[in-house]
């Protein structure tokens, strides 16, 4: 009865006693995967894994296609724990460490997955998650005054141009208006527009005024109302054209050098496994790219192999479009004026698609009510070159229909003959009598074939030549020819040279040579430069003088030109000063004109001032001008007795806090991170900044806003007595504060010396115990080597 009760019971429960579920990790070449459930027997022998959870971890270590197998064979398992062996069997070796409990999978390198590795960094993951975005609201408004005086006695009242940008949340009105004392209409506006930016589609939407893009054969017009565009600047970091990549194998660990058209931009120190190297910084044109491997036994090997881009080139299932509907406007004494009519609207449109690596075409359409223009446009990219086609309709009322078509060829080597670059072009453009762009309702062409070859080369260090020859098929006049060779010899880092010879006849006929000689100067203190210009046409001879000088607050620029010809004697003087404020400028200039009865002398002479208001954050600053996003940086009250300088590489003009207001740093790029740097002027005083470098991240004239403040490294000393007037000898003890605690210790006489002290209250806490701790409260006005004096401690 026992044994039966005991069976009854205890077997199952015994049973289940015999193995047992362990989830363990599972490494390979010592890098942590996942952690998959073991199954143990009671002899603690692995009797399977359960992988149907976690093996999509395994996907990047192993070969797509053994991946896909083993991932079927796991689903159609009818075993929940697979053994060992079956995965074995299956192409995956797991080996079991029983000492360190965990797995480590064994894969044979054509069984290993692709490593991806890009060769172009990305700036943003270092600093994105501490970047400060834009403030809600900012804006600028940069003004350019200037004045003329001339010998003619009538001298040019005061002109403005005012241009700025208000960013409020990232929508952005810019725009421009001027002044012109000069004009009955003094006050005249010119473009303005509303812009609003989406990064996440690289898409930018105007209002307004706008400025807008074209390909093929379309025209550009003024036009007032709405568009949208791709803008691939606002993801500047993403790599919109074809991506280049090369798949290669290690057997050992290896330094991998890579170059590119025989410049090292890589070194890479990898170990053994499969690698895919995206990325390439590659050039437009032909690229030699070649791998240096050098084994752990010192062999090396090298891979060759070429790639070729098209900058106009789009990545494969990348679309680039620009939608655009206006109304056309003209300015007529000072006035805009648009056409109200809605039978007066344009469209203009266009979309490119990367439908593979060497392969983008679009088609675009220009239309109103008078015309249409529409086209294909294709660009081909081959190892040996590219292609390019265009071609354009048009449609026209009361005129023929129309058709061109360009056919085009570019190779750009960077390994071309000689082991030197060169650059061929060849293009071929067939226009019937009657094709017009948009706006162009009457004109017949006279040119129906063009031909023109273009060549370059640069022959070792010695020159380098171009040539390009044109011919043009006249359907009415002369065809006209043109020739030109140039040479530009570089003699040094301080001497260059180039000579331009050219040889054309114009569809009337007349037949045109010239020769240009061009000889530019650099000196030997990078900051005077010459250049000397000679042209047969006319006898012209120019000379041209530019220096640049430091001064205290800003530079100064100058420049003088003279010039001599059949026609005219001219002399020029110009002197530029940049402030971190302001610039400022005085141009003067005195011009001959020849002729065979009388020389006519005039004089001019203009002076200007530009700036900039600017505002953040509820700050304002006086600023150079502003051309897009920008930063203020003002100090708090623990730095109003200092100067604070951003970014002290930039010269005599560093931006600085200063009595004239927040410094204003004003070349920063929409969409992309930066960083300055701040630093105090001339202090003696043991006085440094809370925080000295400040990442940002712009978008579209936008402003940002830091404020600086001191961290004061105070210095403080005295002598502790007891109760009794007593030193305290040898004492131990700490200062603590909000930034932490300093431990201290007094000398025979009582007397400490503590650093790192702060403004604010800080406590004396002592090792014995039977002294009562001692705050001391110090003011952010107090600086340097404070001595407390005596200081009594009373019993705890």
């Amino acid at each position: 009865m026992i044994y039966l009760f005991l069976s009854l019971f205890f077997s199952p429960l015994l049973l289940a006693q015999q193995t047992t579920v362990v989830p363990l990790p599972i490494y390979f070449n010592n890098q942590y995967i996942t952690e998959v459930q073991t199954l143990f027997n009671s002899s603690g022998k692995v009797q399977g894994l359960n992988l149907a959870i976690s093996f999509a971890q395994f996907d990047p270590f192993i070969d797509k296609i053994l991946f896909q197998k083993v991932q079927n064979q796991i689903s159609n398992s009818q075993q929940k724990f697979i053994p060992l062996k079956k995965l074995k069997d299956w192409g995956l070796i797991f080996e079991y460490d029983e000492e360190n409990l965990l797995f480590e999978l064994k894969l044979k390198l054509a069984q290993q997955g692709v490593k991806d590795l890009s060769l172009r960094k990305q700036p943003q993951n270092q600093w994105n998650s501490q970047a400060q975005h834009p403030e809600n609201y900012s804006g600028f408004l940069n003004f350019r005054n200037s004045k003329r005086f001339s010998s003619d006695g009538v001298n040019e009242r005061l002109k403005t141009q005012f241009d700025g940008a208000f960013n409020f949340h990232s929508l952005v009105l810019e725009g421009r208006f001027r002044y012109d004392g000069n004009e009955e209409e003094k006050w005249i506006r010119e473009d303005f527009t509303f812009i609003k930016d989406s990064p996440k589609t690289r898409t930018r939407y105007s209002f307004g005024d706008l400025n807008y893009s074209t390909i093929g054969y379309q025209s550009y017009r003024q036009l007032g109302g709405l568009s949208a565009s791709t803008n691939f600047s606002l993801n500047p970091y993403e790599i919109v054209t074809p991506l280049n990549n090369k798949e290669f194998i290690l057997k050992s660990r290896s330094r991998v050098r890579i170059f590119v058209n025989n410049q090292l931009v890589e070194i890479l120190n990898l170990s053994a496994g499969r690698y895919n190297l995206n990325d390439f910084p590659i050039n437009n044109g032909i690229n030699e790219v070649y791998m240096e491997i050098q084994k752990d036994n010192g062999e090396i090997e090298r891979l060759y192999f070429n790639y070729t881009l098209q900058e106009e080139l789009l990545k494969e299932g990348l679309s680039q479009f620009s939608y655009t509907v206006g109304t056309q406007y003209t300015d007529s004494n000072g006035q805009r004026k648009y056409n109200e009519n809605d039978e007066d609207l344009t469209l203009s449109l266009f979309h490119r698609h990367g439908f593979s690596k060497k392969l983008t075409a679009g088609l675009y359409a220009d239309i109103d009510k008078f015309q249409s223009v529409v086209g294909p446009e294709m660009i081909y990219a081959t190892d040996i070159g590219n292609l390019k086609f265009t071609f354009g309709q048009s449609d026209t009322n009361q005129m023929q229909d129309g058709q061109v078509y360009e056919l085009s060829y570019d190779l750009y080597d960077y390994e071309g003959p000689l082991d030197t670059e060169r650059r061929f072009q060849l293009s071929y453009e067939y226009k019937t009598l009657h094709f017009a762009q948009l706006g162009n309702l009457s004109t017949e062409n006279s040119v129906d074939k063009t031909y023109s070859l273009g060549y370059r080369q640069q022959v070792y260090d010695l020159f380098a030549f171009n040539m390009g020859v044109s011919y043009s098929e006249s359907l009415t006049t002369y065809d006209a020819y043109s020739g030109t060779f140039s040479i530009f010899k570089n003699w040094s880092r301080y001497l260059s040279s180039s000579v331009s010879f050219t040889r054309s006849r114009d569809t009337t006929g007349v037949w045109n040579n010239s020769v240009i000689a061009f000889v530019n100067i650099n000196f030997h203190d990078g900051k005077h430069y010459s250049n000397l210009i000679s042209n047969s046409d006319n006898h012209q001879y120019k000379a041209n003088f530019r220096g640049n000088y430091f001064t205290k607050d800003g530079s100064l620029f100058t420049d003088f030109a003279a010039e001599d010809s059949d026609d005219v004697e001219r002399y020029d003087v110009r002197g530029e000063y940049r402030h971190r404020r302001f610039d400022t400028y005085v141009n003067a200039n005195k011009q001959i004109l020849k002729s065979d009865d009388l020389n006519l002398e005039s004089h001019e002479t203009t002076v200007g001032l530009s700036g900039a208001f600017v505002f953040a954050g509820g700050k304002m600053a006086l600023s150079r001008p502003i051309q897009n996003s920008f930063a203020l940086f003002d100090t708090d009250e623990s730095l109003k007795e200092y100067k604070v300088a951003i970014n002290g590489n930039n010269g005599p003009a560093t931006p600085k806090v200063d009595s004239l207001g927040p410094a204003v740093v004003e070349n920063l790029v929409p969409y992309q991170y930066a960083r300055s740097q701040a630093e105090i002027i001339d202090t003696g005083d043991l006085v440094s900044l809370e925080k000295e470098y400040f990442p940002s991240f712009s978008t579209y004239k936008s402003g940002h806003l830091f404020i600086l403040s001191a961290k004061s490294h105070m210095i403080v000393k005295g002598v502790l007595l007891d109760w009794k007037g007593r030193p305290l000898k040898y004492q131990m003890g700490r200062l603590v504060n909000k930034q932490g605690q300093v431990e201290f210790f007094t000398n025979s006489e009582g007397e400490f010396f503590i650093e790192e002290v702060i403004p604010g209250e800080n406590r004396l806490d002592f090792e014995n115990k039977k002294l009562k701790d001692v705050i001391i409260s110090l003011k952010k006005t107090q600086k340097g080597l404070i001595d407390l004096g005596k200081i009594y401690v009373k019993k705890n």
